[in-house]
């Protein structure tokens, strides 16, 4: 991305070896999950090469999957068309997107909120293992801690936040996300919900 472009060209100008720079190939909820394994594990007095080699792992096993409430703001964005809103409003369709490769990709067409919401669960329980998860919403409190709660049983650690505005804006109000990975690759500890905006 541009971001990271500019990201390298600074850290050149400053001490390429001092500055480390990162392409999560992710953005909001999954990114915070990387920024608090990365300042775990700096934390745990490793050098910028260590952190990075154990972070990589963490990078490659973040999930991200989320339902957006109206395909309007996707068809505004350019994402689909507008016979697809149409379509998928009429039917009730709310999509399960999800992040690959830095892409934003649909992954299952589930009819009507409630499913979708009970979809979002179920694909971040998985295996019933233990998670270090981040539930992310746009306008969608209630949505959000819903989720969250039935995550807690299974959660190393569990952060629940509204999304940003930018993609908070892409996706629309109403929309839900989760992130996670396997707590088994660096359990964060954080107390379930502490850094939530309940």
């Amino acid at each position: 991305s541009g971001t990271y472009a500019a990201a390298l060209q600074g850290a050149g100008l400053v001490d390429a070896q001092r500055v480390r720079v990162v392409d999560s190939r992710v953005v909001s909820m999954p990114l915070g999950l990387l920024v608090l394994a990365a300042s775990t594990l700096a934390a745990q007095a490793g050098d910028s090469a260590e952190v990075l080699a154990r972070l990589a792992p963490i990078q490659e096993a973040v999930l991200i999957h989320f339902m957006v409430a109206t395909l309007e703001h996707l068809r505004r964005g350019g994402r689909i068309g507008r016979a697809s809103a149409l379509l998928g409003s009429v039917l009730q369709v709310k999509p399960i997107l999800t992040i690959q490769d830095g892409l934003v990709t649909p992954r299952e067409r589930i009819r009507t909120q409630e499913k979708a919401l009970a979809r979002l669960v179920e694909l971040a329980r998985g295996g019933g293992e233990p998670v270090c998860a981040f539930v992310g919403h746009a306008a969608a409190q209630e949505s959000a801690y819903r989720i969250a709660a039935q995550l807690e049983p299974i959660a190393e650690s569990l952060v629940v936040a509204p999304l940003g505005p930018v993609v908070g804006a892409h996706a629309g109000p109403g929309t839900v996300g989760v992130g996670w990975y396997p707590a088994a690759l660096l359990p964060l500890g954080l107390t379930p919900l502490a850094a939530s905006s309940r």
